[in-house]
This record gives C-alpha cells, sequence and structure tokens, in this order.
C-alpha cells in the first residue's frame, strides 16, 4: 500500500495502482490490479473525514467515513532502526490497536484511516494480528502524483456516490445471491467431450 501525503491531502492506496498506472503513462498500456485489501481513501490533512473508494461489480463506489481514534499514549519507547518510537493503543473498528510512532517525523497521519499521534505512525496491529502495517520504505517526490485515473476514477469509470450502510446491503444481497444480474442470460462452455453449450446460472 501507499501512503501519499501531500500539502493538502493524505491519500491511501495499493502500490500496484500505482505502478500500473505508471506503466500506463510510459507505454499506453494498461493492466488492471485487483487488490486483496479493497479500501482506497482520500482525506484533506488533518481531517478525519475520509472519502472511500471502492469497487464492487460491476460499479466504483465513494462513501464518506468521519473516522476518529481516540488514543492512549503509554511510557513504553522502542528504537527500530535509528527511529525512536513510542507507543499507543486504541479500540477502532472492533479491535483492538497497538501502534508505534515516530515524533521526529512530524506527521501526525498513519495508514489506512489511523492518524492524530504526535508523528507518523509507522507501524500498527490490532491484537489478533490480522491487521498488521508496517513503514516499508518513504521517498521524498518533488511534485504530486495524479491519482485521478486509478483512485478517484477506475479507469474510465467514475465513482457512484453511496452511504456506507447501503453498499454493506449490496454486498450482503451479492453474497447471498451473486448471479442475479445474470439469471436471464445464457452461459457458453464446453462440456467434457469439448461440445460447446448454452446453459443458464
Amino acid at each position: 500500500m501507499v501512503l501519499d501525503i501531500g500539502q493538502n491531502y493524505v491519500k491511501f492506496y495499493p502500490m500496484d495502482f500505482l505502478i500500473n498506472d505508471s506503466i500506463r503513462i510510459n507505454t499506453g498500456n494498461y493492466k488492471y490490479s485487483y487488490n486483496e485489501f479493497d479500501y482506497q481513501l482520500i482525506r484533506k490533512n488533518n481531517s478525519n473525514l475520509n472519502e472511500n473508494f471502492e469497487s464492487f461489480s460491476p460499479n466504483y463506489y465513494v462513501y464518506n467515513t468521519s473516522d476518529c481514534q481516540k488514543w492512549e499514549i503509554t511510557a513504553d519507547l522502542k528504537e527500530d532502526d535509528g527511529l525512536k518510537l513510542q507507543k499507543a493503543i486504541t479500540k477502532f473498528g472492533g479491535r483492538n490497536w497497538e501502534a508505534w510512532s515516530a515524533p521526529t517525523i512530524p506527521f501526525q497521519e498513519g495508514p489506512y484511516k489511523f492518524r492524530g499521534l504526535p508523528g507518523l505512525i509507522v507501524e500498527i496491529s490490532d491484537d489478533k494480528q490480522q491487521y498488521i502495517f508496517q513503514l516499508y520504505k518513504n521517498e521524498n517526490v518533488q511534485k504530486s502524483y495524479d491519482t485521478t485515473f486509478f483512485l478517484e476514477n477506475l479507469n474510465t469509470l467514475k465513482p457512484i456516490k453511496i452511504l456506507e450502510n447501503k453498499l454493506k446491503e449490496l454486498k450482503i444481497n451479492y453474497f447471498i445471491n451473486p448471479f442475479k444480474d445474470y439469471y436471464s442470460q445464457k452461459l457458453i462452455v464446453k462440456d467434457e467431450n469439448g461440445n460447446i453449450k448454452k446453459i443458464d446460472y
């Protein structure tokens, strides 16, 4: 994932999207990336209001959330690769989280929706170790990268504004009945003998 901290915004998106977009710009070819962590977002600097982008077949959606964490900063300190880190804990999204921030890096930001500590969050994980974010590398760039092709839009798809609860409802309905939109269509397949047949869903 990429935590893109600009002058006026923070963006969070998959590294593959950035790589493939760079290839598109340089060659004209674009390869769509599927990302297992399907949460891309934008927020203004020093804000807890996130604009979330999510691809859900066959559309691209955007919805707003307010995501504030109440941090308890502890006295625990450690050093990692020359960085002095301080531990903080919070409850967020039904999980308990442990974060380590670097006060010497003066960004009150972190991966995903996490922010608000007195330095960049360089490590954060839930207590079940199901989600673990760690800073891999940092890079200073001379100008902002244009993400409109793969974040604010998905190729030529413009996002549909939706409420978060409505998107959850769509996902539940899809889980219950994934072929609902295809019942009137026929699927063309080859059987074990190589014969082409039309079957319905």
